[in-house]
């Protein structure tokens, strides 16, 4: 039987979908899930977000990117609304296990919107 009563999300938009994306570099040394939330390093390279939140957001990687050998190409969304639980946060956000609430203070002044919605929520 089909659950007609629950809402488990399966998309990764909420609303808005991404209107601007950019190329860029992922740094040697990772290998990367698609929609992982992602941070500049000092030199201009994609890392994954140490989850420090004084430390801008990047963007979202919308492929899986493996630089485990090299640097290798890479893109990001750099806005949209998605649906939280299917990006790839930080193990921690400022030191502290992840919330929702620390999610939404480490995208502040982006214009990268996550909307948590829990199964049920709609």
């Amino acid at each position: 039987m089909v659950d007609t009563t629950n809402f488990v999300p399966d998309q990764l938009w909420a609303g808005q979908r991404s209107e601007y994306r950019r190329p860029g570099t992922v740094k040697q040394g990772q290998n990367l899930a698609a929609n992982t939330v992602v941070m500049s390093d000092t030199a201009g390279k994609w890392v994954i977000h140490d989850g420090v939140t004084s430390k801008k957001v990047a963007g979202i990687l919308i492929y899986a990117v493996d630089a485990t050998a090299a640097d290798a190409a890479g893109v990001v969304y750099k806005d949209g609304d998605f649906i939280s639980s299917k990006l790839v946060w930080p193990a921690t956000i400022d030191a502290v296990p992840v919330t929702d609430l620390l999610k939404n203070k480490l995208l502040e002044g982006t214009n990268i919107f996550a909307t948590a919605y829990p199964t049920g929520a709609l």
